[in-house]
């Protein structure tokens, strides 16, 4: 199977791959990528490296089949053999400098088939001054191997005029699209005309004005934010809601991987546009993209520019009304905080419209209250106000059966929908065509009312919490329904960026106090045991370790931060038989016995009779502890995206708070596997506050 990739993301070619391997029946035992170096819908693009590095490993791990690179002399535009170009050549009236910045422009151009009309806008922004049709086509005219000029096909927003508007105008530019010889030649032009950022700028500005003009230009739409990352003014773009709402998401997408090769930063709506690639978010319309931006905007608190987008956007499918979702890259916050919410349900009091989550904590006690055979729970039931997401009781300690999902009660509006592999799905009707396609970290949804308008409630939840919208089911319906997932493969164009380092998470000792050690979502009230001075040993001579135990305390607790510790009132430290000098009675990290350095405060821990430093001293170790605690256990929106990212960023944290510590063997691999380690943390801590009554 040979998948030519010229012109093609890496999503088109693994869905190119598929619809061979459905036609082939088994399918073909090997596929070959051809062209590589010309992927990518946009001149400048990230694509080539997405594909060599990623489809091969997608389509193996899909598809069971091996994939190569063939007939690409390298994945980076720069190493492709550039051709040959003929002089410039010599156009009556234009001085030679001219013919150069008209070439310039043209180069610059981010599409093969550019607008006659998009190439005289981006000239006159590098020349300052105006250009007319006649001079871009003497231009071509004189240099026919490389430029030419072809009737407009109609999909690039400048339709050829019909017959009865044609003129014989020389100087017009509507009706005709430039192309070069090939994208080779394309990019060879480029590369010896080059335009300065201070060029891309002014093209930006210029583009910008025409875009306003006229917003469906497809080139404006799909190539305006690549020129204004070229020209590092990316933030122009991403700030004005009035251009975000109009052009197209890939655009956008191609513009970061340009503007932030070392990943794109969080808290933002460049990491909005990132994490919406990063769910496998295909739009089937820019109404559809301006409503993700729109519950992006909401979900950040930043109701300004979500009012800005919805205005620019014009009518939208759905529309966040208010929202409790935390977005994918946000900010960290550990147990006991609740992130997602799950098993929502319709629920009433004296007329007002509430959803309820319904959070299943233990089984009902042996003597609970309770009639019928159905197994009986104990609940936490929260409730909100379905059109402003304001709380209004809870959460209140229930005992009773599983709630049911039943449509129409308690009120006539009520209908349940679960997002599965297949979409959106109910429980009586099969699939819900009038429901909004959503990230897969999105999972349940319920209707709740409808307005004056008709326009349909609906409360969605899943793993970031949950939020209302206002559903047009007509719009809805009308737009495509295949599901989004996470794209793991072949992954986003962009990364983000490593994570800033934890407001909240102590970096030195004096940070370190008894106040943040008692917090709830630390080792909670009453913790920390002060060891009187004289209580402590003698061959404890470090001053800061005593002064900590003496003043702060040692934490008594078990599985926060994987530590296991003792009151040191009533089991106080003493000297470790097997280590000399050191000081047993700390407790355990995980299945680690902890040692103190009575002369360094230096912590140990004993690796198969081999002391390995955990911290270069007790403060440092409960800051690791929180950190570990903070990290494995803060709800995640789309955990394996986001897991990946703290991967990467959790060994510099580390470093910040211990450098000594971190390059230290007992550090290595402890958080590796984070999916997995969150997983046995989050069973350990639903042990530790298990309820034992109600």
């Amino acid at each position: 199977m040979r998948i030519d990739c010229s012109g093609l993301t890496a999503d088109d070619v693994l869905s190119a791959v598929a619809e061979r391997v459905d036609a082939s029946g088994d399918g073909p035992q090997s596929v070959e990528l051809a062209n590589v170096q010309y992927a990518g819908p946009l001149i400048t693009s990230a694509e080539s490296e997405r594909i060599a590095e990623s489809v091969p490993l997608a389509v193996e791990r899909e598809f069971g089949l091996r994939a190569r690179v063939v007939d690409s002399p390298d994945t980076t535009t720069d190493a492709a053999p550039a051709p040959d170009l003929p002089d410039l050549p010599d156009v009556p009236d234009l001085a030679p400098d001219t013919v150069t910045q008209l070439v310039a422009a043209a180069g610059a151009l981010e599409l093969a088939a550019t607008p006659l009309e998009v190439w005289r806008c981006v000239a006159q922004a590098v020349l300052g001054s105006e250009v007319s049709g006649t001079t871009l086509r003497a231009l071509v005219d004189a240099w026919p191997d490389v430029l030419t000029l072809r009737p407009a096909d109609g999909e690039q927003g400048e339709q050829a005029p019909d017959d009865a508007e044609r003129t014989d105008d020389p100087d017009r530019t509507e009706g005709e699209e430039l192309r070069f010889a090939d994208t080779t030649v394309h990019r060879a032009v480029r590369a010896a005309f080059p335009v300065s950022r201070t060029d891309q700028r002014a093209i930006v500005n210029a583009l910008s004005q025409l875009h306003a003009r006229r917003p469906t230009t497809t080139y404006t739409a799909w190539a305006l934010p690549t020129h204004a990352a070229l020209g590092r003014d990316l933030d122009s773009i991403l700030d004005n809601p009035a251009l975000l709402a109009t052009l197209h998401w890939y655009g956008l997408w191609s513009a970061l991987a340009i503007a932030y090769p070392e990943g794109v930063p969080g808290g933002g709506t460049a990491a909005d546009v990132h994490f919406l690639h990063a769910q496998g978010v295909r739009p089937g319309s820019q109404g559809e993209w301006g409503a993700l931006l729109h519950h992006a905007a909401v979900s950040r608190g930043d109701l300004e520019q979500a009012e800005a987008l919805a205005e620019a956007a014009g009518p939208l499918p759905w529309r966040t009304l208010w929202s409790h979702w935390r977005l994918p890259g946000g900010p960290l916050v550990p147990y006991p905080a609740q992130g997602g919410v799950r098993e929502i349900r319709a629920s009433e009091e004296s007329g007002r419209r509430l959803v309820a989550e319904w959070r299943e904590i233990a089984p009902a006690p042996a003597d609970a209250d309770g009639a019928g055979d159905e197994p009986r729970q104990v609940y936490e039931r929260r409730r909100w106000d379905a059109w402003s997401g304001q709380s209004t009781d809870g959460p209140d300690r229930i005992i009773g059966t599983w709630p049911q999902l039943t449509e129409r009660q308690p009120f006539a509006e009520v209908a349940y929908a679960a997002n599965r592999k297949r979409g959106w799905r109910q429980p009586s009707r099969g699939t819900a065509e009038d429901v909004p396609r959503m990230p897969e970290a999105v999972r349940e949804a319920v209707r709740l009312d409808r307005d004056d308008a008709g326009a349909e409630l609906w409360v969605f939840a899943g793993y970031g919490g949950h939020f209302g919208a206002l559903v047009d089911q007509k719009a809805v319906a009308s737009l495509p329904r295949t599901p989004w997932r996470d794209l793991l493969a072949p992954g986003p164009l962009t990364g983000a960026a490593a994570w800033p380092f934890p407001a909240d998470i102590p970096r030195t000792d004096d940070e370190v106090t008894r106040d943040r050690l008692e917090r709830a979502d630390a080792f909670r009230a009453g913790a920390c045991r002060p060891v009187e001075q004289a209580a402590l040993p003698g061959e404890l001579t470090h001053a800061p370790s005593r002064r900590f135990l003496s003043g702060t305390g040692w934490p008594r607790t078990r599985v926060i931060g994987g530590l296991y510790t003792p009151d040191l009132t009533e089991s106080p430290l003493a000297p470790a038989p097997e280590h000399p000098g050191l000081l047993e009675g700390l407790g355990q990290l995980a299945s680690w016995k902890l040692y103190l350095d009575g002369e360094s405060g230096t912590v140990y821990v004993d690796e198969d009779d081999e002391l390995l430093p955990v911290a270069q001293s007790m403060p440092r170790l409960l800051a690791l502890a929180l950190l570990d605690h903070l990290v494995l256990s803060a709800p995640l929106t789309s955990s394996e995206l986001e897991m990946e990212a703290l991967a990467e960023t959790v060994p510099s944290w580390l470093a910040a708070i211990d450098p000594v510590a971190a390059d230290s063997p007992a550090w290595e691999g402890v958080l590796d596997d984070l999916e997995y380690a969150a997983e046995d943390y989050a069973t350990l801590l639903d042990e530790l506050d298990a309820p034992t009554d109600m």
